[in-house]
């Protein structure tokens, strides 16, 4: 398998002798088109390769945005189930309380 940049400098080198090829007004053969056609679909990948890069790295932000997002929501659901433990404790704590302690005050007053 070919290096990237032997087989890119190879293509650029022949493409660069076809030009020179077809300004002179020389007929191309099969061989020389499927080389022009190489050398097309050889730029059309870069391009493409190019784009994808950019978009990944645009999906890797706007994922890390909305990563953050979603730890920020789920911090706030954490703090409401904090209050709500918290609510319930202290209830819990008073009706044992008061389930408790009424017999003995009720002594008192009786």
């Amino acid at each position: 398998m070919f290096e990237n940049d032997i087989f890119a400098k190879w293509l650029d080198e022949n493409t660069n002798k076809l030009m020179l090829k077809m300004g002179s007004g020389e007929a191309l053969t099969n061989e020389d088109m499927l080389l022009l056609v190489l050398k097309s679909q050889s730029n059309h990948f870069f391009h493409l390769d190019k784009e994808l890069k950019n978009d990944i790295v645009t999906l890797k932000t706007e994922f890390a945005e909305f990563k953050k997002d979603v730890d920020k929501r789920f911090e706030a659901v954490d703090k409401r189930f904090d209050r709500i433990h918290t609510i319930l404790m202290w209830g819990f704590g008073i009706v044992i309380s008061l389930i408790i302690g009424f017999p003995l005050i009720s002594k008192f007053f009786m």
